[in-house]
């Protein structure tokens, strides 16, 4: 009987740390961010302002400075390591599912860049993202 229930305490464990973002919060995050009102610091690290930071694990998003655009990642989970899922917002040539992009996110406090696969296409620059699971 133990082992179900620390299945099921798992599975609890891991959902409650996954947020939704709605599209209409989305479109407000890519507006902002793109009037550069969502300002990263020299690490790429924005701290979200206090009505949208239930939008990520830790009011916080990551900023991606690639050759053509910046990209804006959302973390809904994060495991061990740079594990995460979250929404991406990179405006430009779209990806498909499968595609592997490199984002700056967070290990263990420290910023790094990490491989990370898109999931789902949302629209309007919008994808879910994730790096491993555990």
């Amino acid at each position: 009987m133990r082992a179900p229930l620390a299945v099921l305490g798992a599975f609890v464990l891991v959902a409650g740390r996954s947020r939704t973002v709605s599209p209409p919060v989305r479109e407000r995050i890519a507006q902002d961010f793109q009037a550069g009102k969502l300002k990263p610091d020299s690490r790429g690290l924005v701290v979200l302002p206090t009505d949208l930071a239930a939008t990520s694990i830790d009011g916080r998003a990551f900023v991606t400075t690639n050759q053509t655009a910046l990209w804006l990642l959302l973390r809904t989970w994060q495991g061990k390591g740079a594990n995460m899922t979250g929404y991406l917002f990179a405006p430009g040539a779209p990806f498909k599912p499968g595609s592997e992009v490199t984002l700056t996110t967070d290990n263990i406090g420290v910023i790094v860049s990490a491989e990370s696969t898109v999931e789902k296409v949302l629209g309007g620059g919008w994808y879910i993202v994730h790096r491993g699971y555990d």
